[in-house]
């Protein structure tokens, strides 16, 4: 989280391509090669370009087979991206017959576990990476994230708060940490951490998204645009989904002040080429900036032409075999909306997006200020199911305000 993207390329490209000129079959360096491309390329790649890398990989891994940084990239890979649970996890398990003491693994697999629902065999891996390994804070963070999947925030956060203690310098750790607290509208609590934050990497992108959900808490409107508009302007990177908090805190922000043209020309102006529909955006920034100028057509263009431009970009998704269409994501049901299913977007909203557990997202009870979702909110059931989240909101906001009392939050 202190160099970005570009910055590892540089670093890292020129070796593996030294390692090839003198010794063109060396295979290790021909997998690093394509875990790049996989991982951390220049452009995002097609489905056939992803199965095609993936395939080769798969056929080297008995000829690296002690490798488990590569065997993880292929099995996160497959998982994610192509969707074939099943494979992903016998990739895992035939490293661990080859090791089982790869605390790596062990965490891969209980990720993807914990992805589908499995979450009994999520704890198990998840345990077993951390008695491999108790000096990596990743395992105590994985099992801080099955707590929240398990909707235990206090628990959650204890986890979250040894792998701080283990890793005092990670200041990616202590801005996640500040981050929830600012959620719960727990500002002074908030800051003591993102004080640490400031001084551990001042003036990074994490500060600046900490910064921000600052601001939001303590409802500085004013503060809060100008951070997310500079933020959105230089192009943050996604890494713990900086950029997007950003983009949607803007949008949202410019909605609410009936600034949503005026949004929507600035997102045009930092990227003009999200404006042709016709063209899938190159990397991730272009491709949710896309998006939501779509979102931000509602009131200004006609139901029609936002459809006619949505299913564009829905298309060139597809196209790229990319897996956005999810039931449990947003923009599920936000397709619905768009191409007129009004009925299916509120069963889904209710049924699915709002049964998932508040403290994977504490903004979950949340209502956007964009037009586009007014008629959703307008309908009684989801009135009702958003006071009772309201609800559980003001209990999860006590019970950690308490929580924070404590003698080892106060060292």
């Amino acid at each position: 989280g202190v160099i970005d993207r570009d910055e590892l390329q540089g670093f890292v490209e020129p070796l593996i391509a030294q390692v090839r000129e003198n010794d063109p079959d060396n295979r290790l360096a021909r997998a690093f090669e394509l875990r790049v491309e996989l991982t951390w390329g220049s452009r995002m790649l097609s489905r056939d370009e992803t199965e095609t890398r993936i395939t080769e990989l798969r056929n080297m891994l008995p000829l690296i087979s002690g490798e488990t940084f590569i065997r993880e990239g292929v099995a996160k890979t497959l998982n994610y991206f192509l969707k074939q649970e099943r494979d992903a996890i016998e990739v895992l398990e035939a490293g661990l017959l080859l090791d089982p003491l790869a605390a790596e693994l062990h965490g891969a697999l209980g990720d993807i576990f914990m992805e589908h629902e499995r979450l009994d065999e999520a704890l198990a891996s998840f345990q077993r990476a951390q008695q491999l390994a108790p000096e990596n804070p990743n395992n105590y963070g994985a099992l801080g994230k099955l707590e929240r999947r398990n909707n235990n925030l206090a628990a959650a956060l204890e986890w979250e708060r040894q792998a701080i203690e283990i890793d005092p310098q990670d200041h990616e750790l202590v801005a996640a940490l500040a981050t929830t607290l600012y959620q719960l509208k727990l500002p002074e609590e908030g800051d003591r951490w993102f004080s640490r934050v400031k001084a551990l990497v001042p003036g990074s992108e994490t500060a600046r998204t900490v910064e921000l959900e600052r601001a939001l808490a303590k409802a500085d409107r004013e503060l809060a645009l100008s951070i997310a508009q500079s933020m959105v302007a230089d192009q943050v990177s996604m890494r713990r989904g900086a950029f997007f908090i950003a983009l949607e805190a803007y949008v949202d922000l410019m909605t609410q002040a009936g600034r949503a043209a005026e949004a929507r020309e600035f997102l045009i102006s930092v990227k003009p080429e999200i404006a042709n529909y016709d063209v899938f955006p190159t990397f991730g920034q272009g491709a949710v900036m896309q998006r939501e100028s779509i979102v931000l057509m509602t009131g200004l263009e006609s139901f029609e032409t936002r459809k006619a431009t949505w299913l564009k970009f829905t298309n060139n998704l597809n196209a790229m075999g990319f897996p956005w269409n999810s039931a449990e994501s947003d923009m599920f049901y936000l397709d619905l909306i768009i191409t007129g299913d009004l009925e299916s977007a509120r069963e889904n909203y209710i049924n699915i997006y709002l049964n998932q557990p508040m403290a994977t997202n504490l903004s979950r009870h949340k209502r956007k200020h964009q037009p586009i979702y007014r008629e959703i909110y307008d309908d009684p059931a989801v009135a009702v199911r958003l006071a009772e989240l309201d609800r559980e909101y003001d209990q999860l906001r006590e019970e950690i305000g308490e929580l924070m009392l404590n003698p080892e939050w106060n060292r």
